[in-house]
């Protein structure tokens, strides 16, 4: 017998329980709440950096338009075709209902970009390809999440919402971007040549010039990265060789005239604010800071979300101790980390909210032997859910008629919860639609949040809360959650009651193997399938 869920707190240790809930008979569900809190829109597409529109002056870009095609048709529009455009919808109501959704549109249409530059990166291995080449990979993921400007609105008003198509040709995007990586390797030419000329000068000024170079390497594989997935005539299979043999140039140069490696996270925070600071980027308000990214995935752990907190600690005393200065915008903090023999090699980018420019960078390398015991360098399921992702996100659908989208109120990329804090869930699709949201556990158990949750025609576009809440706790690693949205309502997964330490447990019965199956590729005409993947990591909680 089908059951819905209740509208109660669940436990990070019920979601391996969440079958109890599927046998409790009689239990009424609740529909979903508008996504209307603080930290929805900070969470709604891509990472809070995303979520302003482009600028004011592009309001002047709008054209109002009455029923127009795409809001019929999932957002596609024939108009704006796919190989010539690139585009993002949403739709909003209420106060400021149309910068909202001019907003929304403009990040949804950034996102998809990122999607294709993840998932471009996420082949990359150092055993593979080369420790140059996976370092290069892990300085792209750090300005992964873009912002396109130039864009132009569809805007249409139906009683109280308000649609909005943001859209900009491709070729437009590669042509910007093509520019301003040549802008970035002039810069680069010239950082690099001062550098040079101080290798008979002392060893502080040496690293500090060299260092000072990576700002211009990080912004040209920015632009490369975009340039490359936004139009396929400017597609080729690696960065411009001067950026990298640049990175090889650094890397040595420092590595030569570095005493040695940073003796705790806390000193490598402390260097790391040191050179951001000698960038200029401490006038800058930060206001993100996400968990560090392990190398090229999008997972995180204990050393990743400590290197966060300890950086921003140190970027806020040095900007108590800075003269203060109340013009400059918003800035975030984006990192990685990724292992090098018995050392930990870690980037940190500043970039601006407004307008996604690198405005600094910096590189510092902590001995393995000085993480703390119980500081986690990587997840212990790494490997199995990097395994589970690549499964998981094969043939996902970006720009399908249908399409879904899930994240959290931490956002999508690079999500990390501490034991016992509360998780909230969001998605949004373009249609009408039923979502099935699926579980994947540390351990590899696929347990079904729900086998059809229901988003009708007046929250398309819009952010839906998932009504039921979560929170971490044991046990704990890289987990993923799910999402496929059809047209018509799916066949329900086959499941089985599974035993474990006297409990039932509902799971999907042969895992995986099972979601991959039902995705719905048998799907009659007209009938639509769409899905995403969301990754987040969990952790004991320092107490323990």
């Amino acid at each position: 017998m089908a059951v819905t869920w209740c509208r109660i707190l669940i436990g990070r240790v019920s979601l391996s329980l969440l079958a109890l809930l599927w046998l409790v008979p009689g239990c009424a569900g609740t529909k979903s709440a508008q996504c209307g809190g603080t930290g929805c829109g900070a969470a709604a597409f891509a990472n809070s950096d995303q979520n302003s529109a482009n600028s004011d002056n592009e309001t002047a870009n709008i054209q109002v338009v009455n029923a127009p095609t795409w809001m019929r048709s999932g957002g596609n529009s024939t108009t704006y075709p796919n190989e010539l455009y690139l585009t993002g919808i949403a739709a909003a109501k209420g106060d400021n209902a149309l910068k909202r959704a001019m907003a929304d549109a403009a990040a949804d249409l950034a996102n998809r970009i990122t999607v294709r530059i993840e998932s471009e990166l996420s082949d990359v291995s150092s055993e593979k390809n080369g420790k140059v080449d996976y370092h290069i990979a892990a300085m792209t993921r750090l300005t992964s999440d873009t912002r396109i400007q130039g864009l132009k609105y569809e805007v249409a008003h139906v009683g109280t919402d308000v649609y909005s198509l943001a859209y900009i040709r491709r070729s437009d995007v590669a042509t910007e971007h093509r520019m301003q990586l040549e802008h970035a390797l002039v810069a680069l030419r010239t950082c690099m040549n001062s550098a040079r000329s101080l290798r008979v000068g002392v060893n502080a000024s040496v690293a500090s010039g060299y260092q000072q170079c990576l700002q211009y390497v990080t912004e040209g594989l920015q632009h490369d990265a975009v340039m490359r997935n936004v139009d396929p005539q400017s597609r080729v299979h690696k960065p411009p060789s001067e950026l990298v043999q640049c990175l090889q140039e650094i890397r040595d140069a420092t590595a030569s005239i570095t005493a040695r490696p940073a003796t705790s996270i806390k000193e490598a925070a402390d260097f790391l604010a040191l050179q951001l600071s000698a960038r200029g980027t401490i006038q800058y308000v930060f206001r993100d800071a996400p968990a560090f990214r392990y190398g090229v995935t999008n997972f995180a752990s204990s050393l990743g979300q400590q290197l966060s907190l300890s950086l921003e600690s140190a970027l806020a005393q040095r900007k108590s101790s800075a003269e203060s200065r109340v013009d400059y915008p918003d800035a975030a903090v984006r990192g990685v980390y990724f292992e090098e023999g018995d050392n930990i090699r870690v980037a940190a980018t500043v970039v601006e909210v407004t307008t996604g420019r690198v405005v600094g960078g910096a590189e510092i390398v902590i001995a393995k032997s000085n993480i703390p015991a119980g500081v986690a360098i990587r997840s212990k399921n790494l490997e199995s859910a990097m395994a589970d992702q690549r499964l998981l996100a094969e043939g996902e659908l970006i720009d399908g008629s249908l399409r879904v989208e899930v994240w959290t109120d931490k956002g999508r990329r690079g999500v990390v919860y501490a034991e016992s804090e509360p998780i909230r869930l969001f998605l949004r699709v373009n249609a009408p639609a039923y979502v099935r949201l699926i579980y994947v556990l540390q351990s590899g158990i696929q347990v079904p949040i729900d086998q059809g949750y229901y988003v009708d025609a007046s929250k398309v576009n819009m952010a839906v809360e998932y009504p039921d809440r979560f929170e971490a706790a044991p046990p704990f690693g890289v987990e993923h959650i799910h999402a496929t949205a059809f047209s018509k309502q799916p066949e329900p997964l086959p499941v089985a009651t599974q035993t474990i330490d006297g409990q039932n447990y509902t799971i999907v019965q042969d895992g995986l193997s099972a979601v991959v199956r039902h995705r719905g590729i048998k799907r009659i005409e007209k009938d639509e399938v769409a899905e995403s993947l969301l990754s987040i990591t969990t952790f004991p909680s320092t107490s323990r």
